[in-house]
C-alpha cells in the first residue's frame, strides 16, 4: 500500500527504534518506556497501540499493562495528557527482560563516547 506521501507502507504503525534524549541519571529507560506504555494505553490512536504493543513486546510474552492512569485527556494536536502512577511493576518487568537486558549488553560493549 502506498500512504498519502507515495511511500510504501503495510498500513500499520510499529515501532522501529527508541531515542532517548535525557540522561540515565534524569530518567531510566525502563521507566520511560513504563510512563509512555502506561500513558499511551488509555488512548485510541493508532500509534498509541504501537507504543503499547512495542514495550508489552520488550517485557516479554504474558506481561502487562498494570500501571495506574487517571486524567486521561487527548490534546488535538499536542498529545496527551494524563497522570501515571504505581510503575514499579512494569519498571521490574522491563529492568529484568531479556530484550532490555540485551539492549545494556550491547551499550557496555561500544566504544564510551
Amino acid at each position: 500500500m502506498f500512504d498519502k506521501t507515495g511511500t510504501i507502507t503495510h498500513g500499520r504503525p510499529s515501532v522501529a527504534s527508541v531515542s532517548v534524549l535525557a540522561t540515565e541519571e534524569t530518567i531510566s529507560l525502563p521507566r520511560l518506556l513504563a510512563v509512555a506504555c502506561a500513558a499511551e494505553s488509555g488512548s485510541e490512536h493508532p500509534l498509541a497501540a504501537a507504543i503499547v504493543a512495542y514495550v508489552r513486546k520488550v517485557m516479554g510474552e504474558g506481561a502487562e499493562v498494570k500501571a495506574k492512569i487517571r486524567d486521561f485527556q487527548a490534546v488535538p494536536g499536542c498529545g496527551l495528557r494524563v497522570a501515571v502512577s504505581d510503575l514499579e511493576p512494569m519498571v521490574q518487568a522491563l529492568e529484568e527482560a531479556e530484550e532490555f537486558n540485551n539492549y545494556v549488553n550491547l551499550r557496555k560493549a561500544l566504544p564510551q563516547e
